[in-house]
């Protein structure tokens, strides 16, 4: 305990009397004694709506150390908050981040401080992970005395700006973490004490409903309901009632009001709902709040459906014991109540985990691990860079305690040990690369599975070990990386799709986007498993009987005879590939895949028929493949001799991301892509004689700067492409690819007719093998608001092509 101030007090008398006679600022070193050595860090707010505008004050005072000249003083929050981006260049504009110095009362005989100004910028990237983000403010010409203060104020409101966006996630105790350099040398000590804020919800904006999308009949079909506001964060304490009715074919089978709990996650459960009358469409209405605009989702009963009924997983969630936010149990109890989900993956990044959390995390989520409702899995997170492999998750697939962080040999199976909690300074390395990880857990391949994703550190596919890997994750709140399944296609690997959240966000389980790193929704795996146990579940995951989803209650059904997606197996002759896609606003397009690329395509809207009003503008890809890959698209599309009737925005994440009337011939957007899409969809007459101009800029991350002004693309900073009227009636759509990672702009041809929820066909692949001697073939399916959809590959050996040596 340190001492009291009247201890201090004595402790000064007494050292006064030894010294004698001498000289210094009269009381001071009591006050000095009193003070923390590395200051105190405060804040005007602890609690603030998630999203909201505000202008936030840190209060920090100098402690007994002092701040000696040219030294620095850095404010940091963790990596995966997307708090809007702060920016010095513009007092009067939105996020404008400031820097005073105040000086402090002086004792008798004490000299002021000689600081002449304090210099603040903000860096992505100014810290340690977690605590990446900072606010680092520079000692210019001069020092500063303890007792003084630094005031920093995001989102400066005096210049007449709004203020700053905060987080838009909520947080049970978001931190600001301080630290200071005491003494000009570069190192700095963390200040004692973080300032925790709560970030809470808003008020609710839009109704959840989740559910499998087919089922058996007579099998239960449980649905999840909630308010959620306009981030997508869960909304509490609510109360009042949710109408919800279903519909079949012969009209509505039942009404019903469900209460809202009064205290606590506005979420209810419905698990009665009647799954022996065929094709269902729900609606889900809050009757206290008209505002807040229906939801729907539909539910598919079919005596031949792949498994009891569609299973779905979010097998990589992270917590706030690595990188993640909030409890492990709440992220379980957000998958299990408010997502929906089947199964679950608590994810540890495994440099990052102490033991004792891990230990405290798997115990946590074998509570929640329930057969028949709810299957949790441990997970652990390899961490190599991608010159070792890159990322790979670990699934604990049994029972049994898993083999980490150590061995029974006592071996620790991470990556490395480093993290903020370690005695050491230096890394304790384990198993890199990526084969010393494949060695620790090959003795039992069926106990676990290996699956390598795109996230920070992107997987290299140099590398693959058939027994261990049989899946690999394309989609998440990283991104949509289609270019990685047809990357291991074409090599020959037998791996399925999974699709997971990666969430860092508190929102696993499909949860709604943010804004910056994790611009996407989360996706989610589909199994097809016999019953909802772990070893059921493990057994279809990997036997690779999947389908990914970017965060949609979607599903896929592949079929080959009496074969699945995931298998294979040999075949005599032209296979017949049969095909069902189950979604929920309309497919715009089917296609099939092989190792050589496309193989089949349906346009539904060219089937359907095409309007000769309805057009629309579609932009997507990312910049690059690793992590901060995004592309920031501010552009417009001018209209010539041809007059806007109306327009709307789809594939938008959140309400950052907009579409406007740029004047009579001008539509404007601003959105930001990870791999997905974008698109405005306008009616214009005289489509014939019309001419369309695209022009706009790319740009990107900016670590340093004006984020206002993302950095150039460098291999495409800029677009500008025009098309007439004449070209896109020919040719239903066009397309210019911009490079990148898929970056491009299509302008397309829509129809005035329904899109198909439900849609069956089937077509035929020619007995050719690939040159590994089978041939992959997988689906993909998009739907009019860019959710996206893919199958595992069936693997087909081609026995008379292996006869004869046809392949390609």
């Amino acid at each position: 305990m340190p001492p009291s101030s009247d201890d201090n007090d004595e402790r000064a008398s007494k050292l006064n009397a030894r010294l004698g006679a001498h000289i210094a600022p009269h009381d001071l070193y009591a006050r000095t004694k009193n003070l923390p050595f590395a200051g105190t860090l405060r804040c005007n707010v602890d609690c603030v709506e998630a999203g909201s505008w505000q202008e936030i004050l840190l209060d920090y005072e100098v402690g007994a150390g002092g701040i000696a000249d040219g030294a620095t003083f850095k404010v940091t929050f963790k990596f995966y908050s997307d708090w809007a981006l702060f920016q010095t260049a513009d007092p009067t504009a939105a996020n404008y981040l400031s820097a005073e110095y105040q000086a402090g009362p002086l004792a008798a005989g004490q000299s002021p401080a000689s600081v002449q100004y304090l210099s603040v910028r903000f860096d992505q990237k100014g810290h340690e992970r977690p605590f990446q983000k900072a606010v680092i403010v520079d000692i210019v010409d001069g020092y500063l005395n303890a007792g003084d203060h630094i005031l920093i104020r995001l989102g400066d409101r005096r210049g007449g700006g709004p203020g700053t966006r905060v987080q838009t996630f909520i947080e049970d105790h978001f931190r600001f973490r301080a630290y200071v350099d005491i003494l000009g040398t570069s190192r700095f000590v963390a200040v004692p004490g973080d300032v925790s804020l709560r970030i809470a919800a808003g008020p609710a904006a839009r109704i959840i409903l989740n559910g499998p999308r087919f089922a058996r009949p007579g099998v239960a079909a449980p649905f999840h309901l909630s308010l959620q506001d306009r981030w997508g964060n869960i909304v509490s304490d609510t109360g009042g009632a949710i109408h919800l009715t279903a519909f079949g074919q012969d009209g509505v089978l039942f009404s019903r009001d469900l209460t809202l709990p009064a205290q606590g996650w506005a979420a209810v459960a419905v698990d009665d709902l009647p799954s022996d009358r065929g094709d269902l469409r729900f609606v889900a209405e809050a009757l206290q709040a008209r505002d807040i605009a229906p939801a729907e989702a539909f539910l598919s009963v079919f005596d031949d459906a792949p498994s009891p009924r569609a299973y779905y997983a979010d097998l990589h969630v992270h917590a706030h014991d690595t990188v993640g936010t909030n409890s492990p149990a709440y992220n379980a109890a957000f998958a299990r109540d408010i997502g929906g989900i089947d199964v679950f993956g608590y994810t540890a990044n495994d440099f990052q985990i102490t033991d004792a959390n891990w230990k405290d995390g798997v115990e946590t989520i074998g509570t929640f691990n329930e057969p028949g409702r709810f299957i949790a899995y441990p997970v652990q997170e390899w961490c190599g860079s991608s010159t070792a492999g890159g990322d790979h998750k670990v699934i604990f697939l049994g029972d049994e305690p898993p083999e980490f962080p150590y061995n029974r040999k006592g071996e620790h199976n991470r990556t490395l040990l480093w993290n903020e909690d370690m005695k050491g300074a230096s890394a304790n390395l384990g198993r890199w690369p990526i084969e010393e990880l494949w060695d620790a857990y090959l003795d039992r391949p069926e106990a676990h599975l290996v699956i390598p994703h795109v996230g920070g550190r992107r997987y290299i596919a140099d590398w693959h070990h058939p027994e261990l890997e049989r899946l690999v994750e394309i989609a998440s709140s990283w991104g949509h990386f289609p270019w990685l399944y047809q990357d291991v296609i074409e090599r020959g690997y037998r791996l399925g799709v999974c699709a997971n959240s990666d969430e860092h966000r508190g929102r696993p389980a499909g949860g709604a986007p943010g804004v910056q790193v994790f611009g996407v929704r989360g996706g989610l795996t589909g199994i097809f498993a016999e019953s909802l146990d772990r070893a059921a579940i493990g057994v279809a995951l990997r036997a690779r009987h999947t389908f990914a989803t970017t965060g949609e209650r979607t599903a896929l059904i592949v079929r080959c005879g009496d074969h699945i997606q995931g298998d294979a197996f040999e075949h005599t002759g032209s296979a017949e590939i049969s095909y069902r896609f189950l979604g929920d606003l309309g497919w715009d397009e089917l296609a099939a895949f092989d190792q050589t690329g496309l193989i089949w395509r349906r346009n539904l809207h060219e089937e359907l028929g095409f309007s000769d009003r309805l057009i629309r503008l579609r932009w997507g890809g990312a910049r690059i493949k690793d992590r901060y890959r995004w592309a920031s698209w501010n552009g417009r599309i001018r209209i010539l001799n041809g007059t806007i009737h109306r327009f709307s925005a789809s594939g938008f994440e959140h309400v950052e991301e907009t579409a406007w009337r740029a004047g009579p011939t001008d539509v404007g957007f601003r959105s930001e892509t990870y791999g997905d899409a974008d698109s405005i969809e306008i009616e214009v007459s005289n489509l014939s004689a019309a001419r369309f101009i695209v022009e706009g800029t790319i740009g990107g991350f900016v670590k340093v700067g004006d984020p206002r002004k993302p950095a150039p693309f460098i291999h495409r900073p800029d677009f500008h492409w025009e098309i007439s009227g004449a070209e896109l009636l020919e040719n239903g759509e066009l397309r210019l690819d911009l490079g990148g990672t898929d970056l491009f702009l299509a302008l397309e041809r829509l129809t005035a007719s329904p899109l198909p929820r439900d849609i069956s066909g089937h077509f035929t692949v020619e007995p050719v093998n690939g040159p590994f001697g089978f041939r992959p073939v997988y689906l993909f399916g998009r739907q009019r608001d860019d959710a996206k959809i893919w199958s595992s590959a069936q693997f087909i050996t081609f026995t008379e092509a292996l006869e004869s040596g046809k392949d390609r």
